[in-house]
């Protein structure tokens, strides 16, 4: 295989990252699945080419898929606990500082993990064991943790159970395909509503310098890293899940350190499914998946080439959010903030026919059942975050083995 199929697929990946990132909705898995679907027509192409594509997509959409959660609090599942944070940033005028926040956030994960690869391929047989017989315990514990650590820990568990069944209901009645409605009710049209009050007017974004120390990056981005490993061991865990973890077992955390943390979940568990596809032939993620699809696994020289192409995917995507984060915030924001409120009730129509397209008219009763739970946090005085119930308490009861 020459070095010019690999950069070429690679920066046909970066594109296709960059569109899946910016675009609520247009999943990496679901683009993975498109590919295999297509896979005969693609028998000109090497697999393992098509692999490079693959990585390099999810590795670009981990970092850019933050960039509309912060400007619009349109989430994906994987940044969907970062839209509240972000938007409150974008309040205070501080857009792009939690764009930069973000990249930073994902950088250092990517260096950690890559350059922890062969030490995590060793413990990967052990600690998949140990974890996925202790999982429940683990989220069961955080749960109640976060819970009474709110200031009323009654509606906060109220909240936390009603998007549990709300979670249990719509994912065992009706699969993954309604979690894009669900999640963009709970913590994108509800936040967009919120952001529509008459007495709330978008500032000029022009705090673009970075306040937060350099410990508290590093650590957050440890942290974020961490969890992301974790999860990546285990079926029906994601990033949402795993920055769940975070949040509970670190409520002081400030917004600006919960951004770090988040985009270091999100990368984290972009890669470590790669390593667990190789040290034990699971797959815990669409790439994975599609990865073995195509080249049936990998082998030590196959999994080298890969962490290389998302290296370079992820230093490209370092600088592509934050110039493509910035570019979108003057264009769409700082030239005429008075037209923000319009932008969000652009994108609160594009998500619910966006809702339409992909679930039908039981994706809309799904989209305003999740808008009415994730207007009560701020009803009751509780933090958003108790709506990830609405995957936690699932994930309690498979892991349980109810």
């Amino acid at each position: 295989m020459d070095i010019l199929e690999i950069v070429v697929f690679t920066l046909i990946g970066i594109a296709l990252g960059i569109v899946s990132g910016l675009l609520p909705g247009i999943h990496v898995n679901t683009i993975s699945a498109f590919i295999l679907a297509i896979l005969p027509t693609l028998s000109g192409f090497s697999t393992i080419s098509i692999v490079i594509a693959i990585v390099s997509m999810a590795v670009v959409n981990s970092f850019l898929s933050f960039i509309p959660s912060i400007l619009f609090g349109a989430p994906d599942s994987e940044t969907v606990l970062s839209v509240l944070p972000g938007h409150r940033m974008l309040l205070n005028g501080e857009a792009i500082e939690a764009i930069k926040l973000t990249a930073i956030g994902g950088l250092i994960s990517l260096i950690v993990v890559l350059s922890t690869f062969y030490v995590s391929i060793i413990s990967i047989p052990t600690l998949h064991l140990f974890l996925r017989g202790s999982m429940h315990y683990l989220l069961i514990f955080v749960s109640l943790i976060g819970v009474l650590l709110e200031e009323k820990p009654i509606s906060a568990a109220a909240i936390f159970l009603l998007s549990g069944i709300f979670g249990i209901i719509t994912l065992n009645n009706f699969g993954n395909e309604v979690v894009f409605p669900a999640l963009s009710g709970m913590f994108g049209i509800s936040t967009l509503l919120l952001s529509l009050n008459p007495s709330i007017n978008i500032p000029i974004q022009n705090k673009i310098a970075i306040t937060l120390d350099r410990l508290s990056i590093i650590k957050n981005s440890l942290l974020g890293s961490f969890a992301g490993v974790i999860v990546g061991f285990l079926p029906g865990i994601g990033s949402a899940q795993a920055t769940f973890l975070v949040q509970q077992l670190n409520a002081k955390q400030t917004e600006k350190e919960f951004l770090v943390s988040n985009s270091a979940v999100s990368v984290g568990n972009t890669l470590f499914p790669l390593f667990v596809l190789y040290a034990i032939g699971k797959t815990r993620s669409g790439v994975a998946i599609a990865t073995k699809e195509l080249l049936g696994g990998i082998n030590f020289d196959l999994l080298i080439l890969i962490l290389i192409v998302a290296l370079i995917a992820g230093i490209a995507s370092y600088f592509l959010h934050i110039k493509i984060g910035s570019f979108l915030t003057n264009i769409l924001i700082n030239r005429k903030p008075e037209n923000y409120k319009k932008i969000s009730i652009a994108v609160i129509i594009f998500l619910i026919v966006l809702s339409l397209i992909l679930t039908g008219f039981i994706g809309l009763l799904i989209l305003l059942i999740g808008t009415l739970i994730g207007l009560l946090p701020q009803l009751l005085g509780v933090r958003r975050a108790e709506c990830m119930g609405f995957f936690v308490l699932t994930t309690i009861i498979y892991y349980a083995n109810f």
